[in-house]
């Protein structure tokens, strides 16, 4: 079974740069670009192996979104990623991170494709 991400962005700039990162890893790709269409996408629980979360949304930011995930049992043990352009809110999201799991990491907008492509290979283990 090919590894599924979720990414969810308001940017859809951003979120193709992600995709693109990451083809070479294999990745099937789910896209929301808010908090409501992803929890939309989420009613059919699809597997997901990994969560790319803007921490900046219209109607939400990623640590909502990363709470309400682990409150569905199929999504308690998923790997998340914060991705952020604020270097306030980085600094906010190493604190928080650094308090809950190892599960959960983040990335500073803008990033290198290398970079984003090293974080996944080392919290997803490839």
């Amino acid at each position: 079974m090919s590894k599924k991400a979720l990414i969810v962005d308001d940017s859809m700039s951003i979120r193709f740069y992600i995709k693109d990162s990451l083809a070479s890893l294999g990745f099937e790709f789910l896209e929301a670009e808010s908090g409501e269409e992803c929890f939309a996408l989420l009613e059919k629980k699809p597997h997901i192996d990994l969560a790319l979360l803007d921490w900046n949304l219209e109607d939400a930011n990623g640590l909502d979104i990363l709470i309400k995930l682990k409150e569905i049992p199929e999504y308690q043990d998923i790997t998340s990623i914060f991705v952020t352009a604020d270097s306030d809110q980085a600094a906010k999201i190493h604190v928080i991170l650094s308090m809950n799991d190892s599960k959960n990491h983040y990335i500073a907008k803008p990033f290198a494709k290398e970079a984003i492509l090293a974080l996944v290979k080392e919290v997803m283990g490839l």
